[in-house]
This record gives C-alpha cells, sequence and structure tokens, in this order.
C-alpha cells in the first residue's frame, strides 16, 4: 500500500505541479504578477472537495457516464486555456488582466481534476485500519516528491537564458495541452462516444502501472493501448496548438 499510494499520489500531484511550474515560470519571466496562480490553486483544492463529494452524482447523470463526461469536460477547458495563454504570451498584451484569469482559470482546474482523484482514493481505503498508516505515509511522499518536481522544473526554467525559456515553456505547453486531448479522448471512448480499437499495446515492456509508466502518463498522457481515435485527437491537438502558436509568432515577429 505504501508504494501504491507513493506512485498514485504522485501521478496526480505531478500533472498539476508541471503546470504549474511552467506557468509560474512564464509569468516570472513576463515580470507579472503570480497572485493569480495563487488564487487558482485555493479554487481549485476547494473544487476538488466538492467535485469528490458530489461525483456519486454525476457519475449517474447521462445514463451512467457523467464521470467521464464532466473529466473530459475539464480537460477541454485546461487545453482551451492554455492555447490562450500561449498566444497572449507572445502578444504586448500578456500582461493584461485576461492573462491573469486564464493562468488561475487553468490552475484550479487541473489542480481539481487532479486533486479530486487524490481525495476519492484516500477515502477509499482510509477506513482500512490496517492500511491506513502505510497509505497516508504514501500519500505525503508522493505529495512531496511531486511538489519537489514542480520546483525544480520552475527554477531551471527561470534559470535558462531570456530566449530558451520561453522556447522550453512553449514546447511544454504543447506537450502537456496535448496530453489533456490524449486524456480526454480515452474519457470518451469509455463513454462510447469515440470509437474504440488499439493501434499498439507497448505493455509487455513499460506497463501503465510502473513507476515509469505513471510518470509518463502524468507527463505525457502515456498509454500502452492507446486507440486510433485518441492518437486521432492527440495530433490534431498538437498540430493546433502548434500552429496557433507559430502564426502568433511569426505574426508578431517574436525573438522567444
Amino acid at each position: 500500500m505504501l508504494l501504491t499510494s507513493v506512485i498514485i499520489v504522485l501521478r496526480e500531484v505531478l500533472e498539476a505541479a508541471l503546470l504549474i511550474s511552467v506557468l509560474a515560470a512564464l509569468r516570472q519571466m513576463q515580470g507579472g504578477s503570480r497572485r493569480g496562480l495563487l488564487w487558482g490553486l485555493i479554487a481549485g483544492l476547494l473544487a476538488s472537495l466538492l467535485i469528490a463529494r458530489s461525483m456519486g452524482a454525476i457519475s449517474e447523470m447521462a445514463d451512467g457516464v457523467g464521470q467521464e463526461l464532466f473529466l473530459a469536460f475539464l480537460h477541454g477547458v485546461l487545453y482551451l486555456a492554455l492555447l490562450c495563454i500561449g498566444v497572449l504570451a507572445l502578444r504586448e498584451s500578456s500582461h493584461t488582466l485576461l492573462m491573469g484569469v486564464l493562468m488561475a482559470t487553468a490552475v484550479a482546474v487541473a489542480v481539481s481534476r487532479e486533486g479530486e482523484e487524490i481525495i476519492l482514493y484516500i477515502s477509499a481505503f482510509q477506513q482500512h485500519d490496517d492500511v491506513r498508516s502505510s497509505l497516508y505515509r504514501g500519500s505525503l511522499i508522493g505529495l512531496g516528491i511531486g511538489a519537489s518536481a514542480g520546483a525544480l522544473l520552475y527554477y531551471a526554467l527561470c534559470l535558462l537564458p531570456s530566449k530558451w525559456g520561453y522556447r522550453a515553456i512553449f514546447v511544454l505547453l504543447t506537450v502537456v495541452s496535448g496530453a489533456m486531448i490524449l486524456q480526454a479522448s480515452g474519457l470518451l471512448i469509455q463513454a462510447d462516444y469515440l470509437p474504440g480499437g488499439r493501434v499498439w499495446d507497448s505493455s509487455g515492456w513499460l506497463p501503465e502501472e510502473g513507476v515509469a509508466g505513471q510518470l509518463l502518463y502524468a507527463m505525457l498522457g502515456y498509454e500502452a493501448t492507446p486507440a486510433p481515435a485518441q492518437l486521432w485527437a492527440y495530433g490534431g491537438s498538437v498540430l493546433l496548438m502548434t500552429s496557433v502558436l507559430f502564426w502568433q509568432w511569426r505574426r508578431n515577429g517574436s525573438t522567444a
């Protein structure tokens, strides 16, 4: 239970921590206030509690696939927020109130999504006295490792020269946004809104349940058995993000 708790909580925390770190580094390089990120974090924590308590009712909606549709919706909102953040970051209006609102929204959605998963996981096992200690210790260790990884990424991005720092941030935003759509399409497949199938099976040498698989899932949305619809959705989302950012960069003649 200790190792399982570490891996599960680390996966969820790492997803949110990496995104927050990238946005915080972008805000730092722009010289803008990061107060919106803090408000987004607080809102996300509160929302995760509310979502976790309401997940039973949400799951019963839409003929029993309400949970999948709701979580896919959150992933879609996060993708759109990151797309808009990338565009505004390449414009002179990057210090506007809209940028702060978008960043706060992205953080709130990411934290609520991952926090809800952690709350439901802990709630499912905390009544068992024989595993409670390992559950809490593993969760704290996973939380600490995930937060530390996010802090290291933040400082690494801030230490890069401005030109390379911006490029690294835009690459990470593109990768993370693609992972959001990959996960959203997987949820829609579970809800039978998209066709299933299997393009390949890499579970033999890189299982999703392993440490490496969980970390790759957190960072890239790794799937051992992706469906064709997932690959099309992932490729389309990354292409859209890349094209829009490149178009904005060329339009402004940015040196980022």
